[in-house]
């Protein structure tokens, strides 16, 4: 049996059936398989307040200022360089 180029649609929309029904059937299998698993016990216990560490600034940075701007002398020109 012949295709003939009026079969090129109907092949099209097999194709595009085929592979949509494949992800869903992907997407359902992943997620049947995360739910089979225990839930990390840390994720559940830390929480946003109980992280002191994340608001605390590295040790030796909490007073450090900026460095003060370069004095020039008589005669002297500041050249910056953009990079």
């Amino acid at each position: 049996m012949p295709l003939t180029p009026s079969d090129g649609l109907a092949l099209t929309m097999v194709a595009t059936l085929a592979f949509s029904l494949g992800m869903l059937f992907t997407i359902f299998w992943v997620m049947a398989r995360k739910a089979d698993r225990k839930p990390d016990i840390e994720d559940g216990l830390l929480d946003e307040e109980e992280q002191p560490w994340r608001d605390k600034k590295p040790a030796g940075t909490a007073n450090q200022k900026e460095p003060p701007p370069p004095t020039l002398g008589k005669g002297q020109r500041l050249v910056e360089i953009v990079a």
